[in-house]
């Protein structure tokens, strides 16, 4: 069984918003004065013109403008009437957990992989970066034409991910294919997760607008937010093609991968080195490339640079 733990890449899936990128945005506050109160003006002869009530606008987000009552003078005969204020209504929270946006991926042949920590690869509404994640794991920064990882595996959440800026979807294709090489450690294996935003933990981020899964325990959310994958993968001493189909796909807490519906509630597409609680430290050398979404339509996912919006979590075991 596969568990999450949680990664903030670049903004910005080392988080895969990488990762494992798919978002929700808060909305900003604009705080509007008050109505001016009333006055009173008094004529010869004691006629009375009476001021108008101060008037109150709600500002966004849950900012309350309070009008300014009118001021009262007294004349000859006649009085002021002061202004009333309303006072505004409270802002939403900026808390989870968070709705997929389920946007159709718009490219999906990733073969270029810059080394920034913001978005670096997509178009349209399907963007996102790169992470690597894991204490000791490191990325090979002269190489933009993979992603090529080393280092030593010394517990849960060892990997690298490709993180979408938000929640997307992936249902027009059958699964991922990647051409894989390297070793790591006797096993010689790595274990491959689509990660879906309903079991990704909004807890880990709440920066990153992503995640469908209330952990019971938000200190620890990954014991309960848990995501799906294929285990085992046989890593090639030369770069193969290796294939998975959303088939191949088992798992996930609290909800249970469906090769139907889960790939239209994908936040990033996740690579994580294999550990149990009886194994020990072990090296890795591995690179991955041309990253394939397959079944579908093939463009090519152009390299590009700005801000980016937050990386997802490695997994834990």
């Amino acid at each position: 069984m596969m568990r999450t733990r949680a990664w903030i890449g670049g903004f910005g899936l080392a988080t895969l918003c990488g990762s494992v990128a798919f978002m929700v945005a808060c909305g900003s506050s604009s705080d509007n004065n008050g109505g001016t109160g009333g006055s009173t003006t008094t004529p010869k002869g004691g006629t009375t013109s009476t001021g108008t009530g101060g008037s109150t606008t709600t500002g966004q987000g849950g900012t309350t403008s309070t009008g300014q009552g009118g001021t009262t003078t007294t004349g000859q005969g006649g009085s002021g009437t002061a202004g009333t204020s309303t006072a505004g209504a409270a802002g939403a929270s900026a808390a989870g957990p968070y709705a997929c946006a389920g946007k159709a991926a718009t490219c999906s042949v990733i073969s270029d992989f810059l080394t920034g920590s913001s978005q670096v690869w997509g178009t349209g509404d399907f963007t996102g970066g790169i992470s690597v994640f894991g204490a000791g794991i490191t990325r090979d920064t002269t190489n933009t034409g993979a992603i090529h990882v080393t280092g030593m595996v010394t517990g849960y959440g060892h990997g690298f991910n490709l993180w979408f800026s938000s929640c997307s979807s992936l249902s027009a294709f059958t699964g991922v294919s990647f051409k894989l090489s390297g070793m790591a450690g006797t096993a010689n294996t790595i274990d491959f997760q689509p990660q879906t935003n309903s079991d990704y933990p909004w807890q880990a981020d709440t920066t990153a607008k992503k995640g469908g899964c209330t952990a019971t325990d938000a200190t620890m959310p990954w014991n309960t937010c848990i995501a799906p994958g294929k285990s085992g993968i046989a890593i090639p001493a030369t770069p193969t093609v290796v294939s998975v189909t959303w088939a191949d796909i088992t798992g996930g807490m609290p909800t249970a991968w469906s090769a139907t519906t889960s790939p239209g509630d994908i936040i990033g597409l996740q690579w994580q080195f294999p550990w149990s609680g009886t194994a020990t430290a072990y090296a890795v050398d591995v690179t991955l490339d041309d990253v394939t979404l397959t079944g579908g339509t093939q463009t090519a996912c152009p390299t590009i640079s700005g801000t980016g919006t937050g990386g997802s979590g490695g997994a834990s075991g």
